[in-house]
């Protein structure tokens, strides 16, 4: 009950936003989420009982991250949004575990310091010198400033903030640039029709690309039939040509997002190696994860959160995507339909962002990396292994210490000579 409690408490105040997506189903939602934190409560109880052996903060900690994993990538109503770790991204150097282990890795980071500062200590000044330690090491990693790194290999990019199918995204695009722009990037559903069958649209588009001399990152649907399509974002060359485009992965639930994707591969431009991505398909680890691996520097993503879903939505929704660049160590450049515009650099720190939700363009100048750091090499399994080793905490007999057992035979005798 207490689990449930902190669940409803946790998620009742932080995703209310889910209120405005879905009206009342919301409350369903946040009490279904609200669930994990129970069961996580009532799994602590019983698997640190009966392995005793096994100090109460390790079981806690793969538990926790066995769980969060779960809630996060294999549940049916997979939401991540609330995971441990992302409330580190804006603290650099705790933040740069991502690199080793991604966000599961922070989470269970943070459970452990927690759990360290609860050992039953009996010497005063050991425990205070515990706690001094502790308190020293989160301070600094929160409050100790790093510096962005440089844009190595620099791309200059245009984003563009505007709805869909407005008359903004052609005429934020076409103002001059104090530097020269490599490419200008467009909100996912920048067209709700098919912008490479509409022969209008197309040619627009064609007209910019060339007169601006700039690659186009467009957001629209790649229609099937008149009921189904892609969700799809396309890249096109400076001469019209299409380079290549993705289609979304990760559809948002409960809501008409086409159908869904399956591939992440880069592409390949005069001017690097362009991981694209949509929207939700960052909100799990796998499709940057992906991407990097293929060859991806930099990640362009067209992106979509509503106005009417509120700035908490859309400052929880960022953390997000900055993970996702600390993680795979790229730069992360997004465009948004209000007010979600942003970059990130390869440290997760936000290195630029509109102001407000209204239709605007950001220059930014960003970076090239082709490295392949702890997290891309194997690290990324950080959370899979937790939830493995949740399940056989879970299964395999207990183990009690000799020292319970001998209490309990002492307790046994005492009560036989009373």
């Amino acid at each position: 009950f207490a689990g449930l409690a902190f669940g409803i408490i946790l998620f009742g105040s932080t995703a209310f936003w889910l209120l405005q997506v879905f009206g009342a189903a919301g409350i369903t939602l946040i009490v279904i989420l609200s669930l994990f934190p129970a069961l996580f409560g009532n799994l602590l109880r019983w698997t640190t009982s009966k392995h005793s052996t096994i100090p109460p903060w390790v079981i806690g900690a793969v538990l926790w991250c066995g769980l969060e994993y779960f809630r996060s990538e294999i549940f049916i109503l997979s939401f991540g949004w609330m995971d441990l770790g992302y409330s580190l991204v804006n603290s650099p150097l705790l933040a740069s575990g991502a690199a080793v282990f991604g966000v599961y890795g922070l989470s269970f980071w943070i459970f452990s310091m927690a759990g360290i500062a609860m050992l039953p200590i009996s010497s005063r000044w050991i425990r205070r010198m515990l706690w001094a330690g502790l308190v020293a090491i989160w301070f600094a990693g929160v409050f100790l400033p790093m510096s962005i790194p440089e844009a190595n290999n620099p791309v200059s990019l245009r984003l563009i903030q505007a709805p869909s199918e407005s008359d903004e995204l052609f005429d934020l695009s076409y103002i001059p640039a104090s530097f020269p722009i490599d490419a200008i990037v467009w909100p996912e559903y920048a067209f709700v029709s098919d912008p490479i069958k509409d022969k209008s649209n197309f040619a627009k588009l064609q007209k910019l690309a060339a007169k601006q001399d700039v690659h186009l990152v467009f957001g629209g649907k790649n229609e099937t039939s008149a009921d189904s399509y892609f969700n799809t974002a396309w890249v096109m060359s400076p001469k019209g040509q299409i380079l290549g485009s993705h289609v979304k992965n990760h559809l948002v639930h409960f809501i008409k997002d086409g159908i869904r994707g399956k591939d992440a591969t880069p592409v390949d431009t005069s001017f690097g190696t362009a991981g694209i991505a949509i929207c939700f398909d960052m909100d799990y680890p796998d499709v940057a994860r992906r991407l990097a691996n293929s060859g991806a520097e930099f990640f362009l993503v067209p992106n979509m959160d509503p106005d009417d879903w509120g700035p908490y939505q859309r400052e929880q929704h960022r953390l997000m995507f900055q993970m996702r660049a600390a993680e795979t160590g790229r730069w992360l450049a997004r465009a948004d339909v209000a007010g979600g515009t942003s970059v990130a650099s390869p440290i997760g720190q936000q290195a630029a962002a509109v102001s407000g939700s209204a239709p605007a363009r950001l220059d930014v100048i960003i970076g090239r990396e082709s490295g392949q750091n702890l997290y891309l090499r194997g690290g990324w399994r950080f959370g899979p292994a937790c939830l493995f080793a949740t399940i056989l905490i879970i299964a395999l007999p207990g183990r009690k210490s000799k020292n319970t057992t001998k209490n309990t035979e002492d307790i046994g005798v005492s009560t036989d000579a009373t």
